[in-house]
């Protein structure tokens, strides 16, 4: 007699392979978007946040093991917030000419204090996947 062992795939694995793939992507369409961070555009920074936005999305859509749960749902309100107040503020400055508008993005301390939000939530996340033992490298 055979007997056959269906291996099931690792959910935690699953999770942490998805949510590398959605940052990645997010960092990657970033970068294409702001090419020159010196000089953003708002096309460049429109770029950026439709990157963000997408990301916020898939994450928003995935279903966290419970176990993670409080660091998947800080990452996704970290990273909604500075993707709105990207969009606030682009949607001040977007008329300016190319020097004011740098100058109004490089003042923006709000965002500033977002994006730091946003990389200790995903360092929480993780602390969490190595609390786990598993190895979660999302470049924070």
């Amino acid at each position: 007699m055979l007997a056959v062992v269906a291996c099931s795939p690792d959910p935690l694995e699953q999770y942490f392979h998805r949510v590398g793939e959605i940052t990645t992507t997010m960092r990657r369409e970033s970068i294409v978007a702001l090419p020159d961070p010196s000089r953003p555009t708002a096309e460049n920074v429109t770029g950026v946040i439709e990157a963000r936005r997408s990301a916020t999305n898939a994450l928003e859509a995935m279903t966290p093991p419970i176990e993670l749960r409080p660091e998947h749902s800080a990452l996704v309100l970290a990273l909604s917030d500075l993707t709105d107040a990207g969009d606030g503020l682009l949607a001040e400055a977007s008329q300016l000419d190319t020097s004011a508008f740098t100058a109004v993005i490089e003042s923006a301390t709000a965002l500033d204090e977002m994006a730091l939000r946003v990389t200790a939530a995903c360092i929480a996340l993780e602390t969490r996947a190595e609390q786990l033992r598993y190895d979660l490298d999302l470049r924070c």
